[in-house]
Parts: structure tokens; sequence; C-alpha cells
């Protein structure tokens, strides 16, 4: 009787069937292959419908049937063991025939229709596309028109109409610079300033770095433009800067303008103010017989280039005439910065700049080069040099200074500089110099 008991209850401790824990991971098996399978389906259905592109729509519609039936004919011969042809009603029932006719025609018919309505589906978005480019271009085609125009308002139009243009169609974005650029180049009645200020106010906008939109790769070549308006890009980033043989009679503005290639501004006259503060040259500028009538301001300013030769192109070069005050500090030439032939007729400050800390402590920012060139260089009037670190001997000939202390500071700091071997003035060291 025991043992009849024992046996009776022994199958309540084996469960038969899978557990929760198996049934959770074949639901989660079982959607992983859904999502497989969906993306898998979408992917082939995009590329045939760009394969069909080019297919006349009954050649689609052969092309699918023939899938169908292909499709319906190894389902039948999987489940039923056997082909379609072979169904006859001798073995079968007449009612089973009839079934799997009908759902061959339908299927068919089916996929005639799903075909169409993609097709015109394709055909309805192609041809939205091209209406949405003919309207690009059109208004492309009418902005460029306005520019041409010879009202101030209808310029002024066309420059807004370039800028909405080209932040639809990023294809068209190096034209429309160059299309503007080109503007300033030209030969302008002397009241054109509200047109240039709008052109540089857009050049601003399609630039900033704070732009999400911003232009990428974008050139600014104004060379032997004239431009009486105030230029002022700031916080913007630049390929390739071309300001050669240009005058600029307003202010002119480029405080942390990222200068992503060499800078040119050779032979470039500027009548008023320049401030080039927080920028960064990554690969040097040319400031060959620029003329500059007023104070110019280069406070924390980095020249990037590498190279350390004098005769290079790349680095900063200065043989110019400074009419007024100009302003180094807290400049880092990290290349060639040559002053030769270069005239300070007013003030020059290449003086670190100490900057109040919120603790009320001050912070002291130098001037630093990694070599520079003083030949034939002279300073017409005071200037200072308190700070500045040179990280190799400066080339010094033929300086002449109109401040006696001026002098015997700067001579001070390049003796300092030769007898560190390489080390800055102030205790520093630069790897390049102990290369």
């Amino acid at each position: 009787m025991e043992h009849e008991t024992t046996e009776a209850k022994q199958p309540r401790h084996h469960k038969v069937g899978p557990t929760r824990r198996d049934l959770r991971q074949i639901g989660t098996w079982v959607k992983s292959c859904w999502h497989w399978l969906w993306s898998s389906t979408k992917s082939i259905i995009t590329s045939l419908g760009a394969w069909f592109g080019t297919w006349c729509l009954f050649a689609i519609i052969f092309f699918w049937v023939i899938m169908a039936i292909g499709a319906l004919t190894f389902v039948s011969h999987m489940f039923m063991g056997t082909w379609i042809w072979d169904l006859h009603t001798a073995s079968h029932d007449s009612l089973e025939v009839v079934r799997i006719s009908l759902t061959v025609i339908g299927g068919i018919g089916a996929v005639g229709y799903l075909v169409i309505k993609y097709q015109e589906r394709q055909a309805n978005s192609r041809e939205e596309h091209r209406t949405i480019t003919q309207t690009q271009h059109r208004a492309f085609t009418e902005a460029i028109d306005m520019m041409g125009s010879d009202y101030t308002a209808n310029r002024i139009a066309g420059i807004h109409a370039l800028a909405s243009a080209g932040t639809q169609d990023h294809e068209l974005q190096p034209t429309i610079i160059d299309i503007l650029c080109g503007y300033l180049r030209t030969t302008r009645p002397t009241d054109d300033a509200p047109v240039e200020s709008t052109i540089i106010h857009r050049l601003h906008d399609v630039l900033r770095k704070d732009n999400p939109d911003r232009w990428q790769h974008i050139d600014i070549d104004v060379h032997g433009a004239t431009i009486t308006a105030p230029f002022e890009l700031t916080n913007v980033v630049i390929a390739n800067a071309d300001f050669s043989h240009a005058t600029f009679n307003g202010l002119v503005t480029l405080d942390y303008v990222e200068f992503e290639n060499y800078a040119l501004f050779e032979n470039t006259i500027f009548k008023e103010s320049v401030a080039i503060r927080h920028a960064t040259f990554q690969d040097g500028a040319d400031f060959t017989q620029s003329e500059f009538h007023n104070a110019i301001d280069f406070l924390d300013t980095e020249f990037m280039s590498p190279h350390t030769e004098l005769v290079m192109k790349d680095g900063f070069q200065l043989p110019v005439a400074f009419q007024n005050a100009v302003y180094f500090r807290a400049a880092h030439f990290h290349g060639v910065a040559s002053f030769g032939d270069t005239h300070f007729i007013t003030d020059c400050v290449f003086s670190e700049l100490r900057r109040r800390q919120p603790g009320g402590k001050y912070e002291s920012l130098p001037t630093t080069f990694e070599w520079a060139c003083f030949t034939r260089t002279k300073f017409f009037s005071s200037g200072g040099f308190d700070g500045v670190e040179f990280a190799r001997a400066p080339l010094v000939e033929d300086v002449e200074f109109h401040d006696s202390g001026d002098e015997a500071q700067f001579n001070k700091l390049v003796a300092a500089s030769k007898s560190n071997r390489g080390r800055i003035a102030t205790g520093g060291y630069s790897p390049a110099s102990s290369a």
C-alpha cells in the first residue's frame, strides 16, 4: 500500500513542459528573430525598389507574379508533400483544389496591386523631389538676378535669398560664398555700405561655431576688394582666407576666428582699428607690406605654424609700417615671427597680459615666440617687453629703439634666451627647441 502511494505521488515532483524562464527565453528569441526578419525585409524592399526604378510596370508585375507562384509552389511542397501540378481530383478533394487555385489567383492579384501602389508612391516621391529641386534652383537664379539690381533693397533681398538657398542645399554653399565674396570684389556705388553690411552679417551667421547648421570648409576670398562697412567676423571658422590687396575703410574685428589654413593679408590696407583677439592661425599668416593706419590688437592670438625657417612663407611675416598703437599682448607665435623692415611709429606692446581672477589675484599671460626675427626693425615710440618669452634666441640685426628702457629690456631678454640655450626667459621649456 505504501509502495502504491509513493508511486502515485512521485509524478508531482517532476514538472512536465517548459518553465516560465524557458518561455521568457523563447519569447526573447522569437522577438529577436522577428526584428531581424523585419529589418532584413525592409532592406531588401528598399534595394529592390531602387533596382526596379528603371523597369517598366509590366515587367515588374510579371516578376512579382513569378515570385509569388514560386513561393506558393515551395510552400505546398513543404507542408502538403506534393507539388501544385500533382494535385488532381483523383487523389484530393476537389474543394481543396479549388481553394488552392483561388489562393493562387488572389495572391497574384494582391501582388500586382501592391506593386502598382508602390510604383505610384515612388513616382510621387520622385515628382515631389523634382519639384523641390526645381523650386530651389529657380529661387537661386532669381536671387542672383536680384543681386544685379540697381535698387539697394533688391540686392539685400537677393543676399538673404541666397543664404536661404544655401541652407536648404549644401551643395550650393561654396558657390554662394563665391558669389557674395565676388560681389565685394566688384566696383560698386559709394552708397553700397548697407549691402556690404548684409553680406558680412550673413557670412557671420552661416560660419559661426555655435551654429548647428554651420557651413563647412568655406573659403573667404575678398582680395582686391574695397569694403567701407565695418568688417566683423567673430567666433567663426574659415578654411582659406585671402584678404590680399584689400582695403578696409571701417573697423575690422576677427575675434575668436579659427583660420584652418594659410591666411593671406599681403598688401592689405586697414584704415581703422583692427582687432584679431583670441584667434588661431593653424598654418600661419602673411601680412607682408600691409598698412595699418590705426590701432591693432592681437590679444591672446595663437600662430600655430610649425615651420621654423625664416625663408618659409609659413609663419607670421610683418615687413609693414604701423602708424598707430599695436598690441601683441599674450599672443603666441608657434612658428616664425618675422618683423624684418617693420616700423612701429607709435606704441608697440609685447608685454604680458595681467588679468584679475575672481578671487582678487592677478594672472600673468605672457607673449611667447617659438622663434622671432628682428632685422632692421625700428621702434619710434615706447613699447613694452615685460614677460615676453623666447623659446629660441631671436635673430636681431640693426634694431633701433626710441626708448632706451625698451632697448635695455629687449637686449636682456635676448641675452637670457641665448644663455638658456633654447629655454624661454622665464624658465619654461619648448620641445621644438630641444630637438
